[in-house]
């Protein structure tokens, strides 16, 4: 594991990577940091990426700002210069938590830079309001609103060795028990001024902190509907899987929600070596393989070719393509022991990548 900084948006971040290719950018949510993605940040090095993972605003060894700034668009221009700065061409993309809300946000905003994302527990910050209507999803996230409090809050926080941190850990991912992980949690929400900073980011959600006003020009832009694939990865028992149902409006290019069985918020702690492989076949490129044709190719007409696509959650389909511009997609269906989730979205975007017509021997 190597470590680094870069200045981004203002600030010094710190973070460390693994591995050397195409950048695969892990960014961490609250109350965490991150060497979180350890795990991760493996299979994806033995997988030929170069993983980085970013400790976030507010979080040391990454710079507390003096301005105070955690505002949406301050931390989805974060993101944007984090990306210029590290990889300096698109790249895959993976968040938990805030980091992952806003990864929907920087997808939106600068789908240019984005090859695929991977959202890790949280979806579409646009099902919160929903989910805020319901008593037993208030009760999971009581902390928006009691992180409102300033002062009370901070002092609740750092009692007994910041033991709320415990207690979210046990409240959102039950199965999980990680006393040396909390404790490198702890000691960097113990530094000076990150523990306001990391409650700043509720407080700047509700409107309770500044924004930064030379970026207002950005609100429009990352409420837009996403074209970057998407795969939204959720705890099977996590209260807040319902939404994932809710986030559908919000995308004009392929989104997928998958659940991991048997694990909470953590989910990628939880069970590291499944939401490790669900994130590597959202980071690679989907793939076609040919697996036979009817008729010759052409650059219009009628002639159909059959595939295997392997989609976002690295199941194989058999699809027929009429070669056309844009290419049709038909008679979609799963191969054996593939789930049967609608892959069309997926399939669309594989085969426009692909191209139709080309060799079947390439």
């Amino acid at each position: 594991m190597r470590e680094g900084t870069v200045r981004a948006n203002g600030i010094e971040f710190a973070y460390i990577e693994e591995g050397d290719g195409p950048v695969v950018l892990l960014m961490h949510g609250y109350p965490d940091i991150a060497p979180t993605w350890a795990a991760q940040m493996r299979a994806l090095a033995d997988a030929g990426y170069r993983a980085v993972a970013p400790y976030s605003r507010g979080y040391p060894p990454t710079e507390v700002p003096t301005n105070g700034f955690y505002d949406a668009c301050t931390l989805v221009t974060d993101i944007k210069e984090l990306v210029e700065q590290l990889a300096g061409e698109p790249v895959h993309y993976v968040g938990h938590d805030w980091g992952a809300a806003t990864g929907y946000r920087v997808t939106a905003a600068f789908p240019e830079l984005f090859k695929r994302s991977v959202q890790l527990a949280i979806p579409h910050p646009i099902t919160f309001a929903a989910m805020f209507m319901d008593p037993a999803q208030i009760r999971g996230r009581f902390h928006f609103w009691f992180f409102q409090m300033k002062g009370l809050a901070e002092a609740a926080t750092s009692a007994n060795d910041y033991a709320m941190i415990d207690y979210l850990f046990r409240l959102w991912s039950p199965k999980l028990d990680e006393p040396e992980h909390r404790a490198l949690v702890k000691k960097s929400m113990s530094q000076p001024g990150a523990l306001e900073a990391s409650l700043s980011y509720y407080r700047a959600a509700f409107g309770n902190a500044p924004a930064d006003p030379t970026l207002a020009h950005l609100n429009d832009a990352i409420n837009k509907t996403i074209s970057t694939p998407t795969l939204t990865i959720l705890g099977d028992e996590d209260p807040g899987k319902i939404a994932g149902k809710l986030q559908a409006p919000m995308f004009t290019g392929p989104m997928e929600v998958s659940y991991v069985d048997g694990t909470g918020h953590f989910l990628h702690r939880e069970k590291p070596d499944d939401v490790s492989k669900l994130t590597q076949a959202g980071k690679s490129e989907t793939t076609i393989q040919i697996v036979g044709k009817e008729g010759l190719p052409k650059k219009t007409g009628t002639a159909t070719w059959r595939f295997k696509a392997h989609n976002v959650r690295d199941a194989v389909w058999m699809f027929t393509v009429t070669d056309a511009v844009p290419p049709v997609i038909s008679d979609v269906r799963p191969d054996a022991g593939s789930s049967s989730s609608d892959a069309t979205p997926v399939i669309s975007a594989a085969v426009a990548d692909a191209g139709v017509g080309v060799d079947p021997d390439s």
